[in-house]
């Protein structure tokens, strides 16, 4: 099964980007993990969105962290 998980970035114009996103279950574990690599854009702000594969279901997803790449 599968969460999406839509999130914003905001960074520095023309910045790379690589995002960690976790989909977890109703006790907060994690049963599913992806990193994104964002491409570099002309804006500050950005709205992105992934499908997470998973273990099992999954009630939420989230972004644990995001740094430049």
């Amino acid at each position: 099964s599968t969460v999406r998980v839509i999130f914003e970035v905001s960074v520095e114009a023309g910045t790379a980007t690589t995002c960690a996103v976790e989909a977890l279950n109703p006790s907060f574990g994690i049963v599913g993990w992806t990193e994104l690599e964002l491409e570099p854009i002309e804006a500050f702000t950005s709205t992105h969105a992934v499908e997470v594969r998973t273990s099992e279901l999954a009630t939420t997803g989230l972004v644990s962290e995001c740094w430049v790449s």
